[in-house]
């Protein structure tokens, strides 16, 4: 990522090769997405640009969206970071963690897609139980939210309403 911020006015008036480079790291499994949203430009705000980057996303070909999903990383792969960020889980909780993570993976062929931030360990054992759950039409949008919510804090590193680079 850049070490400072692109200032809003500075990517509105990047070429487009520059611009998806200065971006690349908001989707990096999906570089069409930002391809896309550099057309629509000027943006308005860091918040329109956003919305643009999601609306592109939600109105991608469903072979898309699954390809993007399934090309996430697996959030719950790593017990030892997941505990440093939820809290400690009991062998049992992590057993059932683990059982739930493997439907999900089964039941809609791509890795949960759910930011740790703000959970705790019994938070996250309703989360991922609730997502698990949710109906395969339902989850597309749930796991889209997502990503969106990732990619909305990517943006707000890279980019500053008033920055100056």
């Amino acid at each position: 990522m850049a070490s400072r911020p692109y200032s809003l006015d500075r990517l509105n008036g990047m070429s487009r090769r520059r611009f998806e480079n200065a971006l690349q790291d908001l989707f990096p499994d999906a570089p069409w997405i930002v391809a896309q949203a550099a057309g629509c430009r000027p943006f308005s705000s860091i918040g329109v640009m956003h919305d643009v980057m999601v609306a592109i996303i939600r109105d991608a070909p469903e072979a898309e969206r699954t390809a993007l999903l399934s090309a996430q990383p697996d959030p719950l792969a790593d017990m030892a970071m997941v505990q440093a960020l939820v809290g400690p889980m009991n062998d049992q909780d992590r057993g059932n963690l683990s059982r739930m993570v493997t439907d999900y993976r089964e039941r809609h062929g791509w890795p949960l897609v759910l930011s740790l931030e703000g959970l705790t360990a019994t938070g996250l054992m309703i989360a991922v139980a609730r997502r698990l759950g949710t109906p395969a039409v339902l989850e597309v949008d749930a796991a889209i939210q997502e990503l969106a919510r990732a990619a909305r804090g990517r943006l707000a590193e890279l980019v500053s309403a008033h920055g100056s680079s």
